[in-house]
């Protein structure tokens, strides 16, 4: 069943007669997990009027009008050809569930797509055989402590030298091919980093200070008057971020490949003093770990993890990694900081156990001009988040939380779970089993629907304040399968707000949603966003209540493209006015349901009661021709589109606020 609308001449009627033509001719498609849902000649040939009245959007003026700054050239690129952004976030969605197990892989496609790709991410370069990087160190592995202490600044105390000595040889191996890999990372982390702290200390920060809200001012604050950290954000080097973060991520990566079966009972612990930082080696016991450290290396044993005060980070230390190779182990970082980046480079690698990840206000997996990664590898997990830029949340980098099985649980407030500001680029991605998103019961702390989560990006738009607005980033949020719950509040779900593109991508699994307003494939202000379930039995917003149901699944707004599409499955559909499929103040938007016997209800309610649904469109008020749309007709390209390809049953419930 379809319907386009560019001035809403469908009635309810005619839009169900058409259906029911239609409804013969369209040929039935079998959505297989494996099979690509989008392509951009389908979707051009299937909907010209839509291929039509997306060649009118225009980054370029979209910037010019709002003055607008680090406007990433990938979203220049889409917004300017919007149909090619559908097929564009399917693609990139399954090439990171294809790589998914291998790290340095999601550092580089990551970074590929805000435009500093930097060191690849493939085999070794001909010649240079698999491991030769080792052997000098396996053959050196016994040299003096006055080498190392020269050559790496390492330095033992106390007991410490026979501790390490307890190690088998092949570990302390890994451990100084790694260390060594990640000095090398070190230098070229410092060269991002140096014109940052110039800046910063400049504006009056000692090196022992860290302005975590300082630096984030510039999206916290609606007006500005001192504008110090705007200008940051153009000393910022992405590619030389990019590099330093696929060398670490790939020697932080090889401490998988440790026997612990080769260490013995009686090796407790080792802490070093080197020349980035403390490097600390824990044995198979239950041990508390506290403190700042470069390096922890983690043995097994169910471990308990303090984590470092932020107070005491400063501006010295710029990178923070872990490795933990297993145990049900507890990340308890309240009071300070897990898997974050501020000014360089925070990795975690949790590589089996059922663990649970705690952190406050400064959240875990954030990144404000640095690389984030939280990567576990197996197990059933919990992830708790009491403040916002939370479990891949990004600014000026990148942040990234990887689970790869299990049947996980996230909690997290605003601004998380895949959400990507200025230059910004961030993924939550679980690659198996049934999860739980945000779910109330689960989240009893939370005292709101948290908004900008599951897969969403915004801007800053300053064009009514001090004018200094920023381009949004990418916010992904990527379940590869299982049956999971998916609850937010406002633009959420394959969100964008002004010049910011989200994704949200489900592979497979009956899955349930719930979103307030403007989410589920929803974009506002010359933004992209996209929702797409490729299979399953989904129930979308069923037990939401009805008077607050609206602007969802499939809207574009003042210029932008929405696109919600449901590949396959007996879906129930539950919506407000404004929504399915919805073109408003010269949007473009988009409802496609592919294949499956659906139920649609319509919760008709007195917000925006002049606002129809499922493939229609708004006009613009009297005194709203401004801005970008002067460059446009004010009666011009808009569009609505409703389709479901296959047996629908539509009913309407009407409400009434007393």
């Amino acid at each position: 069943m379809i319907t386009i609308n560019r001035i809403n001449q469908f009635p309810i009627i005619a839009f169900l007669a058409l259906g029911t033509i239609l409804f013969h001719a369209c040929k039935d498609r079998e959505m297989r997990p494996g099979a690509l849902l989008l392509d951009e000649q389908d979707l051009r040939s299937t909907f010209p009027s839509l291929a039509v009245a997306s060649e009118g959007l225009d980054s370029r003026v979209a910037e010019i009008c709002n003055g607008t700054d680090h406007v990433l050239p990938a979203f220049r690129l889409l917004y300017s050809d919007a149909l090619q952004y559908p097929g564009f976030a399917e693609r990139l969605c399954r090439s990171l569930l294809r790589d998914s197990r291998m790290p340095e892989a999601l550092i580089h496609h990551t970074f590929a797509v805000l435009g500093a790709p930097a060191g690849g991410w493939g085999p070794p370069p001909a010649g240079i055989p698999e491991g030769a990087a080792v052997l000098p160190v396996m053959s050196q592995v016994e040299r003096s402590m006055e080498d190392l202490d020269r050559e790496l600044g390492f330095h033992f105390s106390g007991d410490d030298i026979n501790e390490w000595r307890k190690l088998p040889v092949s570990i302390r191996a890994t451990i100084l091919e790694a260390f060594t890999g990640m000095v090398e990372a070190g230098h070229v982390l410092a060269q991002f980093t140096a014109p940052l702290q110039h800046l910063i200390r400049k504006a009056g920060f000692s090196g022992e200070d860290f302005p975590w809200d300082e630096i984030l001012k510039p999206w916290n604050q609606k007006q500005l008057a001192e504008f110090e950290m705007l200008d940051l954000v153009g000393k910022a080097d992405l590619r030389k971020l990019s590099f330093a973060s696929r060398m670490i991520a790939t020697h932080l990566n090889k401490f998988s490949l440790i026997d612990t079966g080769e260490v013995g009972e009686d090796f407790r612990s080792c802490i070093i003093e080197t020349s980035m930082g403390r490097l600390g080696i824990f044995g198979k016991g239950r041990d508390t770990i506290r403190g700042s450290f470069y390096l922890s290396v983690d043995l097994g044993g169910d471990d308990l993890y303090m984590g470092p005060d932020d107070r005491n980070k400063g501006l010295k230390q710029t990178c923070a990694l872990l490795a933990d190779l297993g145990g049900d182990d507890t990340y308890d970082c309240s009071n300070g900081l897990l898997a974050h980046a501020s000014m360089g480079i925070g990795m975690l690698m949790d590589f089996s156990g059922h663990d649970t990840y705690m952190s406050g206000r400064k959240g875990m997996v954030s990144a404000c001009y640095g690389t984030a990664l939280l990567y576990d590898f197996e197990g059933d997990d919990h992830y708790i988040s009491e403040g916002r830029y939370s479990q891949g949340a990004a600014h000026v980098g990148v942040a990234i939380l990887v689970d790869l099985a299990g049947d996980d649980r996230y909690c997290a407030g605003d601004y998380s779970q895949g959400y990507g500001g200025t230059l910004g680029l961030g993924l939550l991605l679980d690659a198996a089993g049934c999860d739980l998103y945000n779910v109330p019961k689960e989240c009893v702390s939370s005292d709101h629907e948290a908004s900008f989560i599951q897969g969403a990006a915004r801007g800053r738009w300053a064009e009514a304040t001090d004018g200094h607005s920023q381009g949004g980033g990418i916010g992904i949020l990527i379940d590869g399968g299982g049956s999971d719950e998916y609850h937010a509040g406002s633009f959420s779900q394959g969100a964008g707000y002004f010049m910011g593109g989200g994704i949200f991508f489900d592979l497979q699994g009956d899955d349930t949603y719930r979103a307030t307003s403007h989410s589920q494939g929803y974009a506002a202000h010359y933004a992209l966003g996209i929702c797409i379930d490729q299979s399953g039995h989904d129930r979308y917003n069923t037990d939401t209540d009805p008077l607050k149901i609206t602007q969802i699944m499939g809207g574009g707004r003042d210029l932008s493209f929405g696109c919600f599409v449901d590949g396959a499955g007996d879906d129930h559909y539950h919506f407000g006015n404004r929504s399915a499929g919805i073109g408003d103040l010269n949007g473009i938007g988009l409802f496609w349901d592919r294949d499956g016997n659906d139920s649609y209800t319509w919760h008709k309610n007195h917000l925006n009661q002049g606002s129809a649904s499922m493939g229609q469109t708004l006009d613009l008020a009297p005194g709203m021709e401004s801005g970008m749309r002067l460059f446009y007709a004010p009666g011009g390209d808009k569009l609505g589109v409703f389709r479901d390809d296959h047996g629908m049953r539509l009913s309407t419930e009407t409400y009434h606020i007393k």
